[in-house]
């Protein structure tokens, strides 16, 4: 917890999400990221580690930079099973 570098790599994650999809506000691209793929209770956003949300992050912007539409929804962030 105490890498103070993470902030930077967390923020760089964070922009390169957010300017995928600049429709979304803050909140909603956090919460996006934990109940698409962590499938998890967002009220527990408290108790995310930092290395699981640099996960969630990077695994939400490999998604929505290889979707196929211009519009996004939350579906589409859900990994696929097939």
């Amino acid at each position: 917890m105490g890498d103070s570098e993470r902030i930077d790599r967390m923020l760089n994650q964070l922009r390169e999400v957010w300017v995928q999809v600049p429709q979304w506000r803050l909140g909603q691209l956090i919460l996006n990221a934990l109940s698409a793929f962590e499938q998890t209770d967002t009220k527990h956003l408290y108790n995310v580690e930092d290395d699981k949300m640099e996960k969630l992050l990077a695994a939400m912007s490999k998604v929505i930079a290889n979707r196929t539409t211009g519009h996004i929804r939350l579906g589409d962030l859900r990994p696929r099973t097939d």
